[in-house]
This record gives C-alpha cells, sequence and structure tokens, in this order.
C-alpha cells in the first residue's frame, strides 16, 4: 500500500512533462482479399489532436506534492502509530517546502512528537511552535502554539470573534474559570464561523476537564467540537479521547445488563424453587378423601350391618341378656308371711291330734 502511495506522489511530476502539442497519427493498413492478394486501405480521416490535459504550473504540482506528503506522514504517525517515519517525512517536508502551508501542520506534529521523546534536547519543541508563529502567524496552528507558549491570542483583521476571544483569554490567564467559560461560549455563538469558534469550544471543554473537574461537561463540549468542526486540528486531538471514553461507556452497559440477566436468572430459580413448597402447603388445606367417601362414592356401606346368625340358619334367635336391675325392679313385691298371731284368722284351723269329732290324716306308708 506505501508503495502504491509512493508511486502515486511521484507521478505528480510527470504532469509537467506531457507535450502540448502531440498528435495521434493513424496508420494506413492491408487486408488479404480472398485470391491472396494483399489490399491496401488508406486512411482517409484526418490526423486527431490529442486530448488536451489541464495545464499545471510548478508552484500547483509543489503544492499537491506537499500535501502528498503531509498525508503520508499523518498516516505513518496517527493510524500506523510509525513514529520515526512520520519524524521522517514531516521533517522532508519542512526541509522542501518551507513556505507551504503543509509545512505549519508538519512543524505543529513535530513539536507534539519531540514532546511525547524522552530523548530529546529540551527546548525543541518550542522552538518549533516559535518558528510556526514566525512564518505562519494567521494560522490555527500559530493560535494554538500561543497558547502552549503562554503568549496572548492575536485577533486577526476581519475575524469578529478574535476580539471576544482575547476578552475571554485574558479571564483565562487570571483565573476567573467561569467567566471565561462564558467569554468562549460567545464567541462560538455569536460568531460560529470565525476561526477562533472551534478554538473557543475546545477552550471550554479544556476548563471543565482541567480547572472546573467536571468530566461530563467537558466530554459534552468536546463532542460538540468535534460535531460542528470536525476538520479542526481541535477535533482531530479530542477524537481519540471520545473514542476510549464510548468504549468505556459501552463496557460498563454491557456489564449492567449482564448482571442485570444474573439477577433475573436468580430471581426465576428461587421462584421455581419455592412453587413445589407453596403447592404442597395448598394441598394440604384440601381434603383428602377417606374411605367413607370412597365408599360413598361407589354407593356401598362404610361398615355391613352386623348379621343375625340365627336368623340365617333359620333358628330361633338367642334371646336378649336381661337386665338384672332392670328385672328386679319390674318383678311383684312378695307378700310377707303372717304373723304367728294371726294364723288362725280368717282360715280353717286344724284340729289337734286325737281330738273327738275330726280325723286324722292318715300316715304314710311305713308307719307303724
Amino acid at each position: 500500500m506505501i508503495s502504491k502511495d509512493l508511486a502515486k506522489y511521484d507521478s505528480i511530476r510527470t504532469v509537467l512533462r506531457i507535450s502540448k502539442d502531440s498528435t495521434v497519427v493513424r496508420k494506413d493498413s492491408s487486408v488479404t482479399d480472398s485470391t491472396g492478394k494483399k489490399i491496401t486501405v488508406q486512411d482517409t480521416s484526418k490526423a486527431q489532436p490529442a486530448v488536451p490535459r489541464a495545464q499545471m504550473t510548478a508552484d500547483s504540482a509543489n503544492g499537491l506534492f506537499a500535501q502528498a506528503m503531509s498525508e503520508l506522514a499523518t498516516l505513518f504517525y496517527t493510524s500506523m502509530n510509525n513514529v520515526d517515519s512520520a519524524l521522517t517525512w514531516y521533517t522532508k517536508l519542512v526541509v522542501m517546502f518551507p513556505e507551504n502551508k503543509g509545512s505549519a501542520r508538519a512543524l505543529f506534529a513535530l513539536a507534539q512528537i519531540y514532546d511525547q521523546d524522552s530523548t530529546a534536547r529540551p527546548g525543541v519543541a518550542d522552538s518549533l511552535r516559535k518558528v510556526i508563529i514566525d512564518r505562519f502567524p494567521d494560522s490555527e496552528f500559530a493560535d494554538e502554539s500561543r497558547r502552549l507558549l503562554g503568549l496572548p491570542a492575536v485577533a486577526r483583521a476581519g475575524d469578529e470573534g478574535g476580539r471576544a476571544y482575547l476578552l475571554a483569554e485574558q479571564s483565562y490567564l487570571d483565573g476567573r474559570y467561569e467567566e471565561a467559560v462564558g467569554g468562549y461560549r460567545k464567541v462560538v455563538e455569536d460568531t460560529p464561523a470565525s476561526t477562533f469558534a472551534p478554538k473557543a469550544q475546545y477552550a471550554v471543554g479544556w476548563i471543565y476537564e482541567y480547572h472546573l473537574s467536571n468530566t461530563d461537561s467537558a466530554i459534552a463540549n468536546y463532542q460538540a467540537l468535534v460535531t460542528q468542526y470536525p476538520t479542526s486540528q481541535f477535533a482531530t486531538r479530542v477524537r481519540p479521547m471520545l473514542i476510549e471514553v464510548e468504549t468505556n461507556r459501552k463496557a460498563v452497559q454491557d456489564s449492567l445488563a449482564r448482571q442485570a440477566q444474573a439477577a433475573a436468572a436468580a430471581d426465576s430459580l428461587k421462584a421455581n424453587a419455592q412453587t413445589p413448597l407453596t403447592a404442597s402447603a395448598d394441598s394440604l388445606k384440601v381434603p383428602i378423601p377417606g374411605p367413607a367417601d370412597t365408599a360413598k362414592a361407589k354407593g356401598q356401606a362404610l361398615f355391613p350391618a352386623p348379621v343375625d346368625s340365627a336368623k340365617a340358619k333359620g333358628q330361633a334367635p338367642l334371646p336378649a341378656p336381661v337386665d338384672t336391675a332392670k328385672a328386679k325392679s319390674a318383678a311383684p313385691a312378695k307378700t310377707p308371711p303372717p304373723a304367728p298371731a294371726d294364723t288362725g284368722k280368717g282360715k280353717a284351723q286344724i284340729p289337734p291330734a286325737g281330738e273327738p269329732g275330726k280325723q286324722n290324716p292318715p300316715e304314710g306308708p311305713g308307719h307303724e
């Protein structure tokens, strides 16, 4: 891929080698007839001029080449994380095209690379930023370089937001952060097309992040920056951070979703474990059919009546047992025997033995 890109970039220089008066001439051709003879066919059409190409000056070609080098260096730096190759191509761009606008971006990127290199000579990054301010004072890279160096911002002629931005910048330098946020917002709201607007929007997020400790507001303002000014260098700076924030947010949401699913599954298992116990307890409230109910359901007597065996055999039944107490109370009272003194009253008296005029009862056998 890189070799193809380099070939494309190098081919830009071939544009200047195109001949302006080149024409296309058609040649005569010959064909063979049925007898084997060759017949020459002449081309009667006129020679056609070549399609005219757009003329390009050397400055235009150099501009395209510088842009291609900048894009290649940025590809190495941001996408491939190949700092050495990025450093090489940014340096070539600055050396070959020192006055090209692409050099401002290259110098700014080089300053960032040297800031992150612990082996670099101290002060190199600040020196590059001063070069940006000197060569390209009206560029956005110069504005950011001034801020990083602690220099006051410069309002350019014709930029309506410049004056408001300077006032907000002064509030920031004085430590009045709330007031600075209001001033920066005024730049974005009143002059959204100003070259200071992207930086002002970025400054709002910066203050919330590093001075007011309000991460949510900082992220919201950075997102507004990327939405309103996607091609600005400030949007490029905060975009990786926003991607990381979004990745972490999704990870937290996924974790919470998994916890909710686990809790729901635990509740479901708990409910299923309690269901048989509840059913068993409820079943105890329902009367269990006993033998009496079973017998009634079948139309049978619960217990068969005792069979009178005497009746079954055709015999007289046994007399019922007599209640002695009841019998005694029901029997007639006995007449007491007459007293001895009353023996003769109302009855014939037996005459004494040998009494004249009366017979004695005959004696029994064996009487002598």
